[in-house]
């Protein structure tokens, strides 16, 4: 059967179609926010709710970390007609697609890790986009890095990172235009960060923005923003207060010497 159809007629938005990748080698699991740990759970549990049924996910990297939890999350969610996805060819005949309603998107722009997540995730509600988020003019420019945050990890990928994102044209903007997200992860570039945070706030516009490793170059822009500014996102729930803040029930209240160790920090936001 073609379910899209059926799709469109019980629900407001049609099914979200992409390209499958072929099948070239079996990789395993490699990422950084592993299924267990705080952030892992945190983010499990607000993909699992009710109305998150597209995330989005900048920083992939190899693929094994947050966006398969977030995948099984959204695909496991109980629902009023099934399956989550079907597979066709293309209108053009460009290849095999699949088709679902609830998905994550996610972006990377480092070559070898977005093939091993491609081939990692094939199996699951994910897109896996190639390409950069925003132009490397909007990176951070070397005048707005302090001589502290100026070390080793600088001087080996500032540069780099710089010249790799001028071959790509963005594609953020396009997705936040195209695509309804209940949920956006910020977890990409080191330089990158706060030039996407104020392309998903003005444009994407989720319900939930989450950080992952916060108070560091990445976030701490963003951070500070979201202090002064809470007439648009009031903090939902960070690392150090799992076990007792507001909104702990969101990891079972829980302190993090319950989870699995993970040293980085994050924190979710929600929009008032």
């Amino acid at each position: 059967h073609d379910y899209t159809e059926a799709w469109a007629k019980l629900r407001p938005e049609p099914p979200l179609c992409f390209p499958v990748p072929a099948v070239q080698r079996q990789v395993k699991r490699y990422g950084q926010i592993g299924a267990g740990t705080s952030f892992g759970t945190a983010l499990h549990n607000l993909a699992s709710q009710p109305g998150i049924d597209r995330v989005l996910e900048i920083g992939t990297f190899f693929g094994g970390g947050s966006t398969p939890d977030l995948a099984s999350s959204i695909r496991d969610k109980p629902r009023d007609f099934s399956p989550n996805c079907v597979r066709r060819q293309a209108p053009d005949g460009g290849g095999l697609h699949k088709c679902c309603h609830s998905v994550v998107v996610t972006m990377e722009v480092f070559s070898p890790a977005w093939k091993h997540a491609s081939q990692y995730l094939r199996g699951m509600p994910v897109w896996c986009v190639h390409g950069t988020t925003v132009t490397a003019e909007e990176m951070l420019q070397p005048s707005e890095i302090s001589s502290r945050d100026k070390g080793p990890h600088f001087k080996l990928y500032y540069q780099r990172d710089r010249d790799l994102m001028q071959k790509f044209t963005p594609k953020l903007s396009e997705l936040c235009r195209d695509i309804r997200f209940g949920l956006v992860l910020i977890d990409g570039n080191e330089y990158t960060g706060w030039a996407e945070f104020n392309k998903v706030r003005s444009e994407c516009r989720p319900q939930y923005i989450a950080l992952h490793d916060t108070q560091t170059l990445k976030t701490h822009r963003i951070e500070e923003f979201l202090e002064k500014n809470q007439s648009e996102y009031k903090l939902l729930l960070r690392k150090d207060e799992t076990a007792s803040g507001a909104s702990c029930g969101l990891v079972g209240c829980k302190g993090e010497a319950s989870f699995v160790p993970n040293s980085a920090g994050w924190a979710i936001y929600e929009k008032v």
